[in-house]
């Protein structure tokens, strides 16, 4: 699937976090991440969570 590039505001602490993660290698990008997270977000509020 194609992807979309959107711009989004996030809290600095958020973002030092994200990119922490990306340097730790745990996601390829802030990108792969940010999917990661919505996908995450997505599957909890469908199992009603």
């Amino acid at each position: 699937m194609a992807k979309v590039k959107i711009s989004v505001a996030v809290d600095p602490e958020l973002l030092e976090w994200a990119q922490q993660q990306v340097k730790e290698t745990k996601y390829a990008s802030l990108s792969h991440a940010v999917n990661h997270a919505l996908k995450q977000l997505r599957d909890s509020e469908q199992r009603g969570h």
